[in-house]
C-alpha cells in the first residue's frame, strides 16, 4: 500500500512543483513527504536540477554578456582611433612635427654652429611618409636647404652639400639675374609666341659629346667655381653662358620664319645692350614642325642667315636620326 501511496505522490510532485495542484494536494504531499525519506529525497533532487540549470544558463548568459561588452569596446576604440590613425598616416601628427622641429634645431646647432640657420615647420610627405624641413640662412641669400627625415621621422637626409656647398643656390640665383636682364627685351621681340626660356648653361649631355654633336656646344659655367653669395655681372654671364629656348607656332614653318625670329631677337637684345651665347628655335604649325639647335648670337647678322638657318636645321634633323638610332641601340 505504501509503495501505492508512493507512486501516487511521486506523479503528483511535477504538479506542485510547477503550482499546478490544488493546495489539498500539496498539503498531502508536505506530509507524505515527512514520513517518508526517499520521496523526500527525490523531491528534493528534483526541484534542485532546475535551480543548477537556471545558475549554469546564467554563466553562460554573463559569459555572453562579457564577450559583446568586450568586443563593443574594441569596436569603439577602433572608431576613435581610426581618424587619427588616417591623419598620422597622411597629414602627420602634432607630436612627430614638434619632435622632428626639435631635432632639427639640435642637429643644425651641433653640426652648423657658426651659422644663423631658421627652419620652417615641418611638412608632411606623403610619399615617403617622412617630414621635410626647410633651412635658410639670415644673412645669407644662397644658403638654403632641406633636412628630410625618412619613415615616421627615420634617419635625417642633410641637404647642406647637394645645395649650398655644391653652388647649385647660386647657381639657380644668377639664373634669375640673367633672366631678369634678357627677358623684357625678348618679350617686345616675341610677343605670341609659347614659350621663352632663359637660362645659362652649366650640364651640357655628357652623352651628346659621347656620340659627337656636330653644332657649336654651349660654353659651360662651372657651378662648383662660384662664390657662396659672389656678385656677378648678369649682362657679362648672359654673354659668356646664356642661352635662350623659343618655341612657337607659325602659319608655315620654313627658314626664312626662324631666321626672321633669330633677327628680331638680335636687334631687341642688342639694342639694350645684351648678348647671349647660344639659341635654340622650334617652329611649327599644324603638320611640320622645324628645329635649330645651338644657333651662336654671333652668327645672326648676317646676309645668308637663312640658308645658315636651312642648313643647321637640316644637319639638325639627320644628327637626330642617327642619334636616336645610335640611342636605342645603346641601350639595347
Amino acid at each position: 500500500m505504501k509503495q501505492f501511496d508512493c507512486d501516487v505522490y511521486m506523479d503528483l510532485m511535477p504538479l506542485v512543483k510547477d503550482g499546478v495542484a490544488s493546495e489539498a494536494s500539496g498539503a498531502a504531499l508536505q506530509e507524505h513527504l515527512q514520513s517518508c525519506p526517499a520521496c523526500r529525497a527525490c523531491f528534493e533532487e528534483m526541484t534542485q536540477i532546475p535551480e543548477m540549470l537556471l545558475d549554469t544558463g546564467w554563466k553562460q548568459v554573463q559569459k555572453k554578456l562579457r564577450f559583446r561588452t568586450i568586443l563593443t569596446l574594441i569596436v569603439v576604440m577602433i572608431c576613435c582611433l581610426t581618424p587619427f590613425v588616417i591623419l598620422a598616416i597622411f597629414g602627420g601628427n602634432p607630436i612627430s612635427e614638434s619632435l622632428i622641429r626639435n631635432h632639427s634645431l639640435k642637429y643644425l646647432e651641433e653640426t652648423y654652429p657658426d651659422h644663423d640657420f631658421i627652419v620652417s615647420a615641418p611638412q608632411y610627405n606623403l610619399k615617403s611618409l617622412g617630414y621635410t624641413v626647410e633651412v635658410r640662412s639670415r644673412s645669407s641669400q644662397d644658403t638654403y636647404f632641406v633636412l628630410n627625415y625618412g619613415y615616421f621621422g627615420g634617419d635625417c637626409w642633410d641637404g647642406y652639400s647637394k645645395f649650398v656647398l655644391s653652388g647649385t643656390n647660386t647657381f639657380s640665383r644668377l639664373c634669375d639675374e640673367v633672366s631678369d636682364l634678357v627677358s623684357p627685351a625678348l618679350l617686345s621681340a616675341l610677343q605670341g609666341t609659347d614659350q621663352r626660356f632663359v637660362h645659362l648653361n652649366s650640364d651640357w649631355p655628357s652623352i651628346y659629346d659621347e656620340f659627337g654633336y656636330p653644332f657649336a656646344a654651349p660654353e659651360e659655367m662651372e657651378i662648383s667655381s662660384l662664390e657662396i653669395d659672389g656678385v656677378y655681372d648678369p649682362a657679362q654671364l648672359s654673354a659668356q653662358y646664356g642661352h635662350i629656348e623659343i618655341t612657337c607656332m607659325v602659319p608655315k614653318t620654313s627658314a626664312r620664319e626662324i631666321a626672321e625670329i633669330l633677327t628680331r631677337v638680335y636687334e631687341a637684345l642688342s639694342a639694350q645692350g645684351i648678348a647671349v651665347r647660344t639659341l635654340n628655335v622650334n617652329i611649327y604649325d599644324r603638320e611640320t614642325a622645324m628645329t635649330v639647335n645651338g644657333f651662336l648670337f654671333t652668327d645672326i647678322p648676317s646676309e645668308d642667315l637663312v640658308d645658315k638657318v636651312q642648313q643647321q636645321a637640316d644637319a639638325w634633323k639627320e644628327f637626330q636620326k642617327e642619334y636616336d638610332a645610335w640611342l636605342a641601340e645603346r641601350n639595347q
